[in-house]
């Protein structure tokens, strides 16, 4: 793997950590519930100690990698690509947020993943599949399945 890509999937690894451990923090005081009914903390928890557990395995990953001397020298181009998909994503991001607080959030997702997974070169039937199904399964699980209701945005309420 290239040097740049190496630092930056250090940094992911580290902010996911960060990330964790703010949210573990942040919901230690919330009910967690039991698989029957499920309170408030469960999902906070779950998806904090996840992102705990899995930063530290990619910590680890690239450490041996490292180790091995499986990362090479930095690339210009690399470095060009990566900041462009940097861009990319960040840009989906705050589109995400913007349409989120105008037209709710089945259709900032529905638009967010539909431009990350072009983003990423689907293409075709299966993009549209992605997009659809992605977008149907947060809302029934989220909506309908824990009763949790969605923004639905300025311009709908």
């Amino acid at each position: 793997m290239s040097r740049p890509v190496f630092l930056a999937r250090i940094l992911t690894a580290f902010l996911m950590l960060g990330a964790g451990i703010v949210t573990r923090i942040q919901t230690a005081g919330l009910p967690f519930g039991t698989l029957k009914r499920i309170g408030s903390g469960f999902f906070p928890t779950l998806f904090g100690n996840l992102m705990i557990i899995l930063s530290l395995c990619m910590l680890v990953s690239l450490f041996v990698a490292y180790r091995r001397g499986q990362v090479n020298q930095v690339e210009t181009e690399d470095i060009i690509t990566s900041l462009k998909g940097f861009g990319v994503f960040m840009a989906i991001l705050i589109g995400f947020i913007l349409i989120n607080h105008f037209a709710g959030f089945v259709i900032a997702s529905l638009v967010a993943v539909f431009a990350a997974g072009y983003a990423l070169g689907l293409k075709g039937w299966r993009l549209g599949v992605l997009t659809v199904a992605t977008t149907l399964v947060i809302w029934l699980v989220f909506d309908l399945w824990l009763m949790l209701s969605l923004p639905s945005g300025i311009w709908f309420s």
